[in-house]
């Protein structure tokens, strides 16, 4: 479903192109602006299973952007000008924001350079336990789960499930099975529960994801002082907010910031 819904979103973009019918529609649809909300920037990696491959783009990927947005007169701004902005009522020229959640470190090493090439300002949104060190990526856990396993066994829907996973295709079809499952949990604690007993059957070691993807504390300090970078609050766990009572999202919310401001 997941894979269907990605190439029935792609065919109606490349509709629009090819037919040239954006044109017409910028006037509409166009907006003032827009935020890109990206994730990773790194080199393409040469893994047949990468189910994760959506949250990555390339340097080039970036540069090319950002070259498009240049030559199309669009002004790279942001988050701060983004809200002047919109409170001024300030629409005389359009605008982009480029934005990166999590922390990741490639966005330190890969995107920075690239931004640094057009002067444009970015955000990197940090989840708090991953600076830390101690934070769940259980997606990426998930995938190296699959990728290093001939079959999955979990307990979906209160029955016992045996997955294959001797092709790439079956890898893929499973991590979605299981990636919808984790998703449809009760809480935060039943998804971190459930990937814990895959990453122990299946010898991955989950308490080192967060240090070897995301950037530290000592890491962000420097960082953060790019005239280029702003650092912004991304929760303390990365749980989903909309699952949270209203009292733990709103510790989720203000303890990450009061973190990030203290060591910042």
């Amino acid at each position: 479903m997941k894979q269907f819904r990605n190439n029935a979103i792609r065919a109606g973009l490349e509709a629009l192109y090819l037919t040239g019918a954006h044109h017409l529609l910028r006037p509409i649809l166009a907006g003032v602006g827009t935020i890109f909300t990206l994730h990773h920037v790194c080199p393409p990696r040469g893994d047949a299973f990468q189910p994760n491959r959506h949250l990555e783009i390339t340097p080039d990927f970036l540069r090319a952007t950002l070259a498009h947005l240049r030559s199309c007169g669009i002004d790279i701004i942001s988050i701060d000008e983004v809200h002047q902005r919109l409170v001024a009522g300030n629409f005389s020229r359009r605008f982009a924001c480029i934005t990166f959640d999590d922390g990741y470190r490639d966005n330190r090493d890969f995107a920075l350079p690239v931004m640094r090439e057009f002067e444009a300002p970015f955000t990197v949104y940090v989840a708090s336990d991953f600076a830390q060190g101690t934070g769940r990526l259980w997606w990426v856990a998930l995938e190296m789960a699959v990728a290093g396993a001939d079959r999955i066994e979990a307990n979906i829907g209160g029955a016992a499930v045996r997955l294959d996973t001797t092709t790439v295709a079956a890898k893929e079809a499973a991590f979605c099975r299981l990636c919808d499952w984790l998703r449809g949990l009760p809480g935060e604690q039943d998804v971190r529960r459930e990937v814990s007993a895959l990453c122990a059957r299946h010898h991955v070691d989950e308490d080192v994801i967060s240090r070897e993807l995301c950037l530290s504390w000592n890491e962000l300090r420097p960082f953060a002082e790019d005239p280029l970078v702003t650092i912004g609050a991304h929760s303390i766990s990365h749980c989903n907010l909309s699952k949270q009572s209203a009292a733990t999202a709103g510790e989720e919310m203000t303890v990450s910031r009061a973190r990030i401001e203290a060591t910042l």
